[in-house]
């Protein structure tokens, strides 16, 4: 082989290696961005020199809150949407009179009548293998199941 031709080879592989060294080192700035996130957690991801096994990646779930009125007219607001990925905490205000429930049967979420004045919440930390709407509504005494009705939205 020439020497115009082996050193051709040699520029075309140390451009190749600049390449990769260029894009390891962007995937670790944001591996090393990842960790400074507040929420996010990121243990164990090399490799065991001993064993040659990869280490499972914890990831924390983010906590989210959302609030949520009854009134003696109905919910407020009549919608909730929270993500799969995240844990959310429902606080439930029953700024009314009367006492109020919450239930959702597809969830086994069945909150006992909330007193007048009072607070429940519910933490929904589970997988969501999809989107979809649940219904949530009342069946206190004196509730009307067309107005004491609500939709959480789980989006994936």
């Amino acid at each position: 082989m020439s020497q115009k031709f082996l050193l051709a080879l040699n520029i075309i592989s140390l451009v190749a290696i600049i390449g990769i060294t260029a894009n390891l080192t962007n995937l670790n700035n944001k591996i090393n961005n990842l960790k400074t996130l507040p929420n996010v957690v990121i243990e164990n991801s090399a490799v065991d020199d001993k064993t040659n096994n990869k280490q499972p990646v914890q990831i924390q779930k983010k906590i989210v809150d959302k609030n949520l009125e009854i009134t003696d007219q109905g919910y407020s607001p009549s919608g909730v949407q929270i993500y799969g990925s995240q844990i959310t905490v429902v606080k439930i205000l029953n700024s009314g009179q009367n006492p109020h429930s919450f239930i959702i049967n597809e969830l086994d979420i069945n909150i006992d009548p909330i007193n007048a004045g009072e607070t429940a919440e519910i933490v929904i930390d589970r997988e969501f293998a999809e989107s979809k709407n649940y219904t949530f509504y009342s069946n206190a005494e004196g509730d009307d199941p067309q107005t004491f009705t609500g939709v959480l939205m789980v989006l994936k």
